[in-house]
């Protein structure tokens, strides 16, 4: 059976600097970056090749949430990779797009949601980026015969 886990990714798009400047000022290894044209696999299992439509930078967590609730792991992505370089994400988001992307995957009946305090919403205006999140909610009974 699967395990309740989050998917958590800065994101930041369509600037003019080539991602390696991006990963220096940053200060973090991406997970994924590419430049504009240049070719990349949306789904590797399938084989289907995309084409960067901008330049793009992609930092990625990924947690098991069995032990504690999916905000806590938010809130510490937020409070140790996105506040202490709001000024250079905002200097990269102001000449192109950025966002914080939540991707959780839910396998048991219940979903608790997100409460994003003042202070992390505060955070975020000031980087420049957008919230985006994808979630995922599967059917228990289903699951448990895979």
């Amino acid at each position: 059976m699967e395990e309740n886990h989050i998917h958590i990714y800065l994101k930041l798009y369509d600037f003019d600097l080539q991602p390696d400047e991006v990963t220096k000022m940053i200060g973090l290894e991406p997970t994924k970056s590419g430049v504009k044209r240049g070719n990349f696999y949306f789904a590797k299992k399938y084989k289907i090749e995309r084409e960067y439509q901008s330049n793009w930078w992609e930092y990625k967590e990924k947690h098991i949430t069995e032990t504690k609730w999916q905000q806590e792991y938010v809130d510490d992505f937020i409070n140790r990779i996105i506040k202490p370089r709001v000024e250079i994400i905002k200097s990269i988001t102001t000449q192109g797009s950025g966002e914080l992307a939540l991707v959780p995957h839910y396998y048991d009946e219940w979903y608790l949601g997100f409460d994003f305090s003042l202070d992390i919403i505060k955070i975020l205006s000031d980087s420049g980026i957008v919230l985006n999140m994808d979630i995922y909610c599967y059917d228990k009974e289903k699951n448990k015969e895979e």
